[in-house]
């Protein structure tokens, strides 16, 4: 449980994310990847569930730990793996932070 509200948490996580992707763009990727890791490390310590579709056009929802749509990146990774796992994270909290819409979207909630 968490004493922060899911919209601040969330738009806080999507703002790091913002900037690892701009550091990333910016050949900064050290400093992306910490960025990067940070956010994982905060998802995973706000047990932040998002609720998503498993299929596309279904009104079937899976409950999952946010951690678990962020790609992991090994120490080894190269910088266009890191792009595309920064990339598929803010795609991943916009969908989750967007409203639910019939057929499809995602939420977030702590349990």
């Amino acid at each position: 449980s968490t004493t922060c509200s899911q919209p601040d948490v969330l738009g806080d996580m999507k703002a790091c994310l913002g900037e690892a992707d701009r550091f990333s763009r910016k050949g900064e990727s050290s400093k992306a990847m910490s960025l990067y890791e940070e956010v994982r490390r905060w998802a995973e310590a706000t047990n932040m569930m998002a609720r998503v579709c498993t299929q596309a056009g279904s009104d079937v929802a899976a409950v999952r730990p946010f951690v678990s749509l962020m790609p992991h990146v090994g120490s080894s990774g190269s910088r266009a793996e890191l792009q595309v796992a920064i990339e598929t994270a803010l795609v991943r909290a916009e969908q989750v932070s967007a409203p639910t819409i019939r057929g499809g979207g995602a939420s977030a909630a702590w349990e």
